[in-house]
């Protein structure tokens, strides 16, 4: 891994060195002193560039690995991938219990002694959090599946990937709250490394190629990072134990955020959720997984994995009502290149993943589209629900509002025109979702895109 990150440093090195690169950077760098949308912008671009460097990388490997698991599996095997990850995705959430986020918001100004009773009381709950809830969803087993049409063994694989998620987020967050930006993607380019042997290894030389085989090896690999983010956060043994201070601090914040990301995934996820009720791990779901899918993949890796990774803590403690009105004018050029860049990705993807795959048009926009909104809805979230309780209520309210229309429209629009009328009913949410907040701000505090102006009550 060190001696991969020593070449992609001197790559970094040699192209930003070359003459008319290096003019036109420095003269981007420079005009970047006189943006005020968060201090020391320069420096925030630098550590995000950092940080592409080496997702562009990894992302390199993980596209591979999804390309040969995608043409070793099939549709219908595939599907069952995109099933197991969207049902995780809601159970990490009671596992996790938000506390990611108050990483975020108080290590970057802990002092060596606060910042390890965080930590320990951190993993020490969710360690607790991770047994009691894991046994109640195994237990559920039997009722969730025949309600909801698969199999037993998508649930249990669903429930192992939920501990998986909220740990991978947790020491994630050890990593990101310290502002460890470079470290974090070592690591990230380690586990697509390790990722990428392990399926390599496991279709190609045992011959196991099956959705239990993709996700054995995802654990492994994410086991791997998990473990080294924890040590590289400087974490002891002693630092384990129970500080109640802590722990109000912790979960006060991450229990209303616990909420606000339940009804986020359900917003995010559901679609999958939906088209498997109707098409149960068929063909159907596998296409719909590798469209819908793979676009929420790397909009998630572009975003929460690079962008917010230095974007959270650089806010944590900034008026979020007067960085509202700064950031809108810059994001009404950055939505169109995200919504491109998508759908570049997504025809590359469907070519790629072979002849069992046909490259649908009207699937890549409608996918693209939805993204770009999407994404501008998470910035407007990831702003306010670190403005404390309050503000983390007040990004609960458009979820709130939209999840029931959402969940009325996917089901009628699936019903009616299948895996394209899940796609507009998706589209039709997020603009929703922007539309409400964007509403609630003026409205209710009187926060405007060109503007602030006092308002009533406090985010």
């Amino acid at each position: 891994m060190f001696i991969l990150e020593r070449i992609l440093t001197g790559m970094y090195q040699w192209f930003f060195g070359l003459p008319v690169i290096s003019k036109i950077w420095e003269t981007i760098l420079g005009k970047l002193d006189n943006i005020t949308i968060i201090p020391d912008a320069r420096g925030f671009v630098k550590n995000i560039g950092k940080l592409f460097v080496f997702n562009r990388f990894y992302s390199v490997f993980g596209a591979v690995t999804g390309i040969i698991a995608a043409r070793m599996l099939g549709p219908v095997e595939f599907g069952k991938i995109g099933l197991i990850g969207s049902i995780g995705g809601y159970l990490f959430i009671p596992v996790l219990l938000g506390a990611n986020n108050s990483m975020y918001k108080y290590l970057p100004d802990s002092d060596q002694t606060q910042t390890k009773k965080l930590i320990g009381t951190a993993l020490s709950g969710n360690l607790l959090a991770m047994v009691l809830f894991g046994v109640l969803f195994l237990s559920l087993k039997e009722i969730i599946t025949g309600a909801l049409r698969f199999s037993p063994g998508i649930w249990t694989a669903a429930v192992i990937m939920a501990v998986i998620i909220a740990f991978n987020s947790l020491s994630e967050s050890f990593l990101r709250g310290q502002k460890k930006y470079s470290l974090i993607g070592r690591l990230k380019l380690a586990n697509s490394i390790v990722f990428f042997v392990l399926i390599l290894g496991l279709y190609f030389v045992y011959g196991k190629a099956d959705y239990r085989s993709y996700y054995f090896c995802n654990i492994l690999a994410t086991l791997f990072f998990i473990v080294s983010s924890i040590i590289m956060s400087g974490f002891r043994f002693s630092w384990l134990g129970f500080s109640r201070s802590s722990a109000k601090k912790i979960y006060s914040l991450g229990l209303i955020v616990m909420l606000n990301m339940l009804f986020s995934n359900i917003i995010n996820t559901s679609d999958t959720l939906i088209v498997n009720y109707f098409f149960p791990e068929s063909h159907e779901l596998g296409i719909y997984n590798v469209y819908q899918g793979s676009a929420k993949h790397q909009f998630v890796i572009m975003f929460f994995e690079v962008f917010a990774v230095v974007f959270f803590p650089t806010i944590a403690q900034l008026d979020k009502k007067t960085l509202y009105k700064k950031i809108n004018k810059y994001l009404y050029w950055l939505i169109p290149l995200a919504m491109a860049g998508c759908g570049a990705m997504l025809i590359m993807t469907v070519f790629f993943y072979g002849s069992e795959y046909k490259l649908n048009l009207l699937y890549v926009f409608l996918v693209s589209v939805s993204v770009g909104i999407y994404s501008m809805f998470q910035i407007y979230n990831c702003m306010f629900s670190l403005e404390g309780n309050k503000g983390a209520r007040l990004c609960l309210i458009p979820l709130a509002i939209t999840i029931p229309i959402s969940l009325i429209l996917q089901f009628f629009f699936t019903k009616w025109w299948g895996i394209l009328g899940t796609m507009v009913a998706v589209l039709i949410t997020n603009i929703l979702l922007v539309f409400i907040f964007k509403l609630l701000l003026y409205h209710r505090y009187k926060v405007e895109s060109g503007g602030v102006e006092n308002d009533s009550g406090q985010a």
